[in-house]
Formats: C-alpha cells, sequence, structure tokens
C-alpha cells in the first residue's frame, strides 16, 4: 500500500500524537499528516459519524413513536 493511502486511512481513526506514539519510527511532521488527510482527520470523521447516528436514531424514534399512536388509535377504533 503506498504510505501516503495508508496514512490516509488510519488518519480517520487516530490523531497525529497516537500514531506519532505508536509509530516513533516514522519521519512524518504533524503538518505533513494533515496535509496528506485533506481535512479528513479524526475529529471531523467523528463527528460526521456522530451526526449521522443521530439522524438515524431520531427517525427510528421518530417511527417507533408513530407506531405507538397508531396503535392506540387502532384499539380506540375497535373498542368503539
Amino acid at each position: 500500500m503506498i504510505y501516503s493511502e495508508l496514512i490516509k486511512l488510519v488518519g480517520q481513526y487516530m490523531t497525529y500524537s497516537e500514531f506519532k506514539r505508536e509509530n516513533p519510527e516514522i519521519d512524518l511532521t504533524e503538518k505533513d499528516w494533515y496535509s496528506m488527510l485533506e481535512g479528513n482527520t479524526m475529529r471531523t470523521n467523528k463527528t460526521d459519524l456522530r451526526n449521522r447516528y443521530l439522524k438515524d436514531f431520531e427517525q427510528d424514534w421518530s417511527n417507533r413513536r408513530k407506531v405507538a399512536f397508531e396503535i392506540l388509535d387502532h384499539d380506540k377504533e375497535a373498542s368503539n
């Protein structure tokens, strides 16, 4: 795998400090690290994932509430 491609892959899930701590033998500056990532850092990736999870949660929650209200409406109609 090409070195810069590897950085792009792992950089989505770890900070430069974590990478440097795990790989002190690799000579890579923080500036090079962020340059290779082109803005797709761990923090931006984590924020994007969190927002997607929250959106999915809200959609699931709304669907479940809708079903609950439909059950109550159906029960009212059946008892009349």
